[in-house]
């Protein structure tokens, strides 16, 4: 579920099996925006939710396993904060993004707290989908 980064930036994995609401809350509150940045929340059918940062600044964004019907690839956002470009540390690395990608820990926790009930997105939340290439 969470990593830890060790002074070489080497990820410490930890996995935590049918972690109940609080410890799932209790490790996204533990991020700390460096060398404890980035967790995964994994769903029975293979979607998956990858929060990163810490310390009231997270990213957060949904991937989807080949036998979901819920998940949609999608990026949690806050349009509200605009383009201007900044930092957040994310699997041990230092990731530019536009501001609207940066949440704070309110929405995470929703967004989190609906994928792990209900293993979709959290509908009073704003969320980017991934652009998808078409196929040719």
């Amino acid at each position: 579920m969470a990593s830890n980064y060790d002074d070489r930036n080497r990820a410490n994995r930890a996995r935590s099996e049918n972690p109940s609401w609080e410890q799932l809350r209790a490790a996204i509150l533990s991020l700390d925006n460096a060398r404890r940045s980035d967790l995964a929340i994994l769903a029975a059918d293979g979607s998956c939710m990858a929060i990163g940062g810490g310390l009231g600044r997270f990213t957060a964004a949904t991937q989807c396993g080949r036998e979901s019907q819920a998940v949609v690839p999608a990026s949690l956002v806050d349009t509200a904060r605009g383009d201007d470009v900044e930092e957040i540390l994310v699997g041990g690395c230092r990731t530019p993004l536009p501001a609207r990608y940066v949440v704070d820990e309110e929405k995470v926790l929703r967004a989190a707290q609906h994928f792990y009930q209900d293993g979709g997105l959290e509908p009073s939340l704003e969320w980017e989908p991934y652009l998808q290439e078409k196929k040719k």
